[in-house]
């Protein structure tokens, strides 16, 4: 499979989302009928998606032993997020400060709390959270585990546990059939989801549905990403199809909806269809400027809370009415993460990716096709 340079658009887009989101319930307007958050959740559920298509692929497509491929994937999310970690836990006083002078909207109080509940119980926060593990816990535990001191890194945990039993997954689904493998895969997905009732959101198995549906898309790209399976009718006629299916068939269908749009653009620039409808939306997801946001993404999505709450430090100072305290906190926002990101993209993530390469290398055995057994 060649690099799809829609999705990376989408990563970009995704990242921007859930920052304007978690913006939006720092300044305390109201946005009505939209959600306060904007819908920002959404965007993480897209991210499952996203990572269940791509893990699945990498799995299928090489024959990296186990221990390699999850070094590569630890490498590829601890250094930047132990870098965040560790900034975030230092200034924990410090946002309490700016979380206490900001709008007490309903999330900057609950930020609050979770800062609290991790300076009561400071070892067993901070030991989960270096283990990318504070979503496997049970709510019964401590329900604020997940979203303490890094908050948005609780989908970055749910990742995490993906990535440790993606390949086990991927053997079961695309291997040889028989009905040990169907047995096994059974058990696992009905242990995995019945204990994700009480673990919450971000345990695995509570977003194994999404991660599924990332398999699937695997599988229709496979199919609809060559002229000579389908034609370009049959792929509309698909597309429009599936997302009637899920808007009638689930009562939260947008990231399901926004992820087979991205599908539907993605497989249209694989085939090259040239002059269509799709294409001009295509063209303008390769363009430099998204696809720098999308390189960056991970960098955008781990650090912006962090420069958040720096922006609103500032603008508490200069800015007390709700709409200038919003504006000027936008405007220092978004820019200054982007900066930000750039920054730990090349110093952190960049590095840290090419010495994964090197450690791993001899260890990967030759590309396979997809579908190959």
């Amino acid at each position: 499979m060649t690099h799809i340079k829609e999705f990376d658009a989408l990563r970009g887009v995704l990242s921007l989302w859930v920052m304007l989101g978690h913006w939006a319930t720092a300044v305390g307007l109201s946005f009505s009928p939209v959600r306060p958050d904007l819908y920002n959740v959404l965007a993480v559920d897209v991210f499952f998606i996203l990572s269940g298509f791509v893990i699945c692929s990498l799995c299928l497509r090489t024959n990296e032993n186990y221990s390699a491929y999850l070094l590569r994937r630890a490498f590829r999310i601890f250094p930047a997020y132990l870098v965040v970690l560790v900034g975030s836990w230092a200034s924990l006083d410090k946002c309490l400060d700016i979380l206490r002078l900001a709008p007490p909207t309903p999330t900057n109080l609950e930020r609050v709390h979770f800062i609290q509940s991790a300076l009561e119980r400071p070892l067993t926060h901070v030991g989960t959270h270096l283990l990318l593990l504070q979503g496997a816990f049970p709510t019964s535990f401590d329900a604020t585990l997940p979203y303490t001191i890094v908050g948005q890194a609780w989908s970055i945990s749910v990742e995490w546990q993906y990535y440790i039993i993606a390949p086990a997954l991927v053997a079961l689904v695309f291997g040889k059939f028989s009905l040990k493998r169907l047995v096994l895969l059974g058990l696992l997905v009905t242990a995995f989801r019945f204990y994700g009732r009480f673990a919450g959101a971000a345990f695995v198995g509570s977003q194994l549905h999404l991660f599924a549906l990332g398999f699937l898309s695997l599988a229709v790209w496979t199919k609809a990403s060559s002229k000579e399976h389908v034609s370009l009718a049959q792929l509309r006629a698909g597309s429009s199809l599936a997302g009637l299916f899920f808007s009638i068939s689930f009562p939260h269908a947008l990231p399901i909806l926004v992820w087979i749009a991205a599908l539907h653009i993605a497989i249209v620039g694989a085939r090259n269809e040239v002059g269509t409808i799709e294409w001009i939306i295509c063209s303008a997801m390769r363009r430099p400027t998204l696809q720098f946001l999308g390189r960056i993404s991970y960098s955008l999505y781990i650090s912006h809370m962090l420069v958040l709450m720096f922006c609103m430090s500032v603008a508490e100072t200069f800015a007390r009415p709700p709409l200038a305290f919003a504006v000027l906190l936008l405007v220092l926002f978004v820019p200054l993460t982007i900066a930000v990101s750039a920054v730990f993209f090349n110093l952190i993530e960049l590095p840290a990716m090419n010495l994964a390469r090197r450690l791993t290398r001899g260890s990967k055995a030759r590309t396979r096709p997809i579908g190959a057994s």
